[in-house]
């Protein structure tokens, strides 16, 4: 006789759904910060992406407590090397959220790190 496979608490899924929508409108509010501000391209794109990484930290929150479909680590990761450092930060104390997870304190130094080093090296420019 076949054994049963171990179910899914309530609430938590595939989250394909959720997912694929979650990420369209973070797009779309970034696609809004860029288009909308008069900042320069890097101020812009560092404004918009640490706007979306603190929603996904705030989102990522919620969805904890009501054990629902959460935001993968990994893409917390990303956005905050890709310029959403700031937003991670905030979002991290703002919220009380992975603050007991090393990985993400030395994921964000190192992100904070290599955009320092792009001012430093001239690559971009924030004027």
């Amino acid at each position: 006789m076949a054994s049963k496979a171990p179910s899914k608490p309530a609430g938590i899924g595939c989250g394909c759904a959720p997912n694929v929508l979650f990420w369209l409108l973070m797009g779309v509010l970034f696609g809004f910060v860029l288009y909308n501000t008069t900042l320069n391209f890097y101020p812009a794109w560092l404004l918009g992406l640490g706007i979306v990484t603190f929603v996904a930290y705030s989102f990522d929150k919620w969805q904890s407590k009501r054990q629902g479909w959460r935001v993968a680590e990994i893409m917390l990761h990303l956005l905050a090397l890709a310029g959403g450092f700031v937003g991670g930060w905030a979002g991290m104390f703002w919220f009380r959220h992975k603050t007991q997870h090393r990985s993400f304190f030395i994921w964000l130094i190192i992100a904070t790190l290599f955009h320092l080093w792009l001012l430093n090296l001239g690559v971009v420019r924030l004027e």
